[in-house]
């Protein structure tokens, strides 16, 4: 666990836990991360990331602040951002219920982590910590089977989604907004074999040689000459789910050098 609250799970006998944790902390940093905020039966609101990495805004927390919240939380967010809601019409880009609010904090918490890592406390995997990561991805699953069972629309494409969870075949979701097809592609993501690894989405609609770089990543020379490979989505997301939102968009060239 970081100074501002961020806990991330690091493989089961690794060597250096703390360094481990640093690495991942830095990955969901340079990523300018999606982040999936849930609500919690206690009013509290726990925020997942691409990386397997967490944050729990609570209650009292947002309260005491959320007059600046208010007023400033837009300064925080990435072009083009939205929350993922269970009711996406009712939200447009850049505009967050009080969920997606909390959201934010947590990540702009996850961000000072992530710019000063400290360590502040290790747990050594046990019995009971194996029970909470698998009380957080059960926690994942049943908020997509709430959404089905409170979403007449949504219950048919969700229960093929469940379905489609269980292959390993590439899914292609037609109709909707992309609002609802991500929340679709997330739900088969934490359903699927794949749902401890990282879910990574891309929008398309963007010039060719910035979504390139974007998917694939690329090399840069700092200011002394060193080389520094930046990894592309794609390779974030190994093991994982790489959602591409609009992918009609994406120039057959393109298509080509992904597929």
């Amino acid at each position: 666990m970081f100074t501002h609250g961020t806990c991330v799970l690091v493989p089961d006998g690794t060597e250096d836990a703390e360094s481990d944790a640093k690495e991942i902390l830095n990955k969901i940093y340079r990523q300018r991360p999606d982040f999936n905020p849930l609500a919690m039966d206690d009013g509290h609101v726990l925020v997942s990331y691409s990386q397997p990495a967490y944050s729990v805004v609570f209650k009292d927390e947002f309260e005491a602040h959320r007059e600046y919240i208010d007023d400033n939380h837009l300064d925080g967010v990435i072009q083009d951002e939205v929350l993922i809601s269970s009711k996406p019409r009712e939200l447009k880009t850049n505009e967050f219920d009080e969920r997606g609010k909390s959201g934010l904090l947590g990540r702009a918490l996850m961000f000072l982590d992530a710019e000063t890592p400290v360590v502040l406390q290790i747990w050594r995997p046990s019995f009971s910590l194996h029970r909470q990561k698998e009380q957080i991805q059960e926690e994942l699953g049943s908020h997509y089977d709430q959404i089905a069972g409170t979403n007449a629309r949504m219950a048919a494409p969700l229960a093929v989604a469940k379905q489609a969870a269980a292959s390993n075949v590439t899914v292609l979701l037609l109709g909707g907004d992309g609002a609802e097809q991500e929340l679709v592609a997330r739900a088969i993501h934490h359903w699927s074999p794949r749902g401890a690894k990282p879910f990574v989405a891309v929008k398309c609609a963007a010039p060719e040689n910035q979504l390139e770089t974007e998917l694939l990543g690329q090399e840069r020379v700092d200011s002394t000459g060193v080389v520094k490979c930046e990894p592309g989505k794609i390779e974030i997301a190994k093991g994982g789910t790489v959602f591409l939102d609009e992918i009609g968009d994406m120039p057959l060239s393109l298509q080509g050098k992904i597929g």
